[in-house]
């Protein structure tokens, strides 16, 4: 490609901090894990939840668990797999997915709502 312009990466946009109102300020990285310190791109005079990016003391954040879940259910990846993509332990990961599955697939009492009317439609002939 001639004259190709490129521009240094942004963790914060890669890492999608900036749909969570977060900017990383510094990158610390670990042989065996990265740590990403953010700071709160607008703060709130009155309180500032940051619960959307990850709950209180947890190692994975709401979309990498979300982003596991959607592996190992449509892709049928393995929980060893998505670990070491991650970097985390195996129980770390099979916790969390178990229990987002748990949440949003097993205890969704209209997750049949749909398949369930169309089952029960007489058969057209």
């Amino acid at each position: 490609m001639r004259d190709a312009t490129f521009c240094p990466a942004d963790p914060t946009t890669f890492r999608r901090m900036d749909d969570l109102g977060l900017e990383v300020v510094d990158q610390q990285p670990h042989p065996d894990h990265a740590m990403l310190p953010c700071r709160v791109v607008d703060p709130d005079d009155w309180c500032q939840d940051t619960t959307a990016a990850a709950a209180s003391r947890v190692r994975l954040s709401t979309q990498a668990v979300v982003w596991a879940l959607k592996i190992v259910v449509i892709d049928r990846m393995s929980i060893a797999r998505i670990t070491a993509g991650l970097g985390v332990s195996w129980n770390t990961v099979n916790d969390a997915v178990l229990a987002t599955g748990h949440q949003l697939l097993i205890a969704d009492p209209t997750r049949f709502a749909e398949s369930t009317r169309q089952n029960t439609e007489p058969a057209r002939r």
